[in-house]
């Protein structure tokens, strides 16, 4: 805990002792229960945070309030505040992989952390993506599943996310004790930007090519409406390493003009194991 005395303070404070109360017991932090030691002087216009030697093993999910006294008699502005201790058994959502190359399933770790008291039994999960909670009902290994304190367990899950890349995604887990973790993030995706531009050219086009893919890809080909492109004749020339958060453009040879009006297919291959695609119109920009 941290405590400050305010730079409008016209003197220093000597914090005496910290209490600590619950359920009509008061535990009093004083002496070496407290790094620093207790009394300590605390000077105006300063902070200071202290390490209490309390355990709160036995005492979870209660309300505590903690109150701080000073040899002057000062009172505080703010002299106590009430907290919760943390619940008998807390579980964390340590690890997610979403896989462009498999995009009917994830992998995620769920921890019982070592400071929990008590086993847990995770019962079902939920996916929440645009606003629509999905429950999952296919995994492995299956729910039930009893999780022991300190242990972690991965489990793969049927959900086809394949219209929901880049998008923000929560996922949730429940136990038959009523706990619950959730951990939000963003699914992968590797996006393609298009140009066709006569002021330029119109044996060339460009493709601007941003990977979100959370891993780095390898670029490996290009393929314009069941054309494959000279790779050695592309700018800059493929195969190309593209790291995970960069963009590149590639300039590529063809002749586009006589296919104005018309959509096309255009797809970025990858040695990742996917290809990104998108159709679009060719319009002169």
């Amino acid at each position: 805990m941290t405590i400050e005395n305010s730079a409008i303070s016209k003197a220093s404070v000597d914090i005496a002792n910290i209490t600590i109360s619950y359920d009509g017991t008061v535990e009093i932090i004083n002496g070496s229960k407290a790094t620093p030691n207790l009394p300590y002087k605390l000077r105006t216009n300063t902070t200071q945070t202290f390490t209490c030697y309390w355990s709160w093993r036995e005492h979870r999910n209660k309300e505590v309030t903690i109150t701080v006294y000073t040899k002057q008699g000062y009172t505080p502005i703010s002299s106590h505040e009430t907290i919760k201790t943390p619940p008998p058994a807390i579980i964390r959502i340590t690890v997610s992989n979403f896989t462009l190359t498999h995009k009917e399933f994830f992998l995620f770790n769920v921890t019982n952390l070592a400071s929990s008291i008590q086993n847990v039994t995770v019962k079902n999960m939920t996916v929440v993506v645009d606003g629509n909670a999905f429950k999952i009902n296919e995994t492995s290994p299956s729910f039930p599943f009893e999780l022991s304190i300190g242990k972690t367990q991965q489990f793969n899950c049927t959900f086809n996310w394949t219209k929901y890349e880049g998008k923000n995604v929560t996922i949730n887990i429940y136990t038959n004790e009523e706990f619950h973790a959730s951990r939000s993030f963003i699914l992968p995706i590797v996006t393609l930007d298009v140009k066709f531009d006569s002021d330029v050219s119109t044996q060339y086009f460009s493709i601007t090519i941003t990977n979100k893919a959370s891993s780095t890809i390898n670029i490996t080909g290009i393929d314009f409406n069941g054309t494959l492109l000279d790779v050695n004749l592309t700018y800059p020339s493929l195969p190309f390493s593209l790291e995970n958060g960069e963009t590149l453009t590639v300039i590529c040879p063809f002749d586009w003009q006589p296919l104005i009006g018309n959509p096309v297919t255009i797809i970025v291959e990858t040695s990742n194991g996917f290809n990104v695609t998108t159709i679009v119109t060719v319009e002169d920009t």
